[in-house]
């Protein structure tokens, strides 16, 4: 794997770095000397997959309060994605910056999202397959999410979204989370 760093200190992302034969290739995609290199302790307790049948679909900003804050690792494994998280730890020097990056099947590249994140994607291409990987059970008590288009946070998205859920449509600023 090559570690890339990002604006953010402790958001990192991957690419991976394929061996290829005459049968295709083998990939590591999770490592946890990798991470433990970069003071990420890592213990996966859950992992999903989401597929999105049309281009443009949005589904974000997500996160989850404490106890049940989480570390993500993220992957698109067919088609792309236009991946985004946002610092969302008050104390933060980058309270409300984000950072995206687009992970797709082609690039064969993983996000590392910390806690203390909000996390959602955009696709940018039809029939999409994500999975995710966590290291803490999804709780709907704790489940929160940020409005996709919060004007303090002003993501650049690459387009306008054409699917996105009322839930995600709904969510408030980050203004009024905390």
């Amino acid at each position: 794997m090559k570690i890339n760093k990002t604006y953010f200190s402790d958001v990192y992302h991957f690419d991976l770095e394929p061996v290829e034969d005459n049968r295709g290739n083998f990939t590591r995609f999770f490592c946890k000397k990798t991470l433990r290199s970069l003071g990420i302790n890592f213990k996966p307790k859950q992992a999903s997959f989401a597929t999105n049948i049309e281009k443009h679909t949005l589904r974000g900003m997500h996160f989850q309060l404490h106890p049940n804050s989480e570390q993500k690792i993220i992957s698109c494994l067919r088609g792309s994605i236009w991946d985004v998280v946002i610092d969302i730890r008050k104390n933060s020097q980058n309270y409300s910056k984000w950072f995206a990056i687009e992970l797709s099947e082609k690039k064969q590249n993983v996000l590392y999202v910390p806690r203390g994140f909000a996390h959602g994607y955009l696709t940018l291409t039809p029939n999409t397959h994500i999975i995710y990987i966590m290291d803490e059970y999804y709780n709907s008590k704790y489940s929160r999410g940020i409005n996709w288009n919060d004007a303090l946070i002003d993501i650049k998205w690459p387009t306008l979204p054409s699917k996105i859920s009322s839930r995600d449509k709904n969510l408030p600023s980050l203004s009024k989370i905390w």
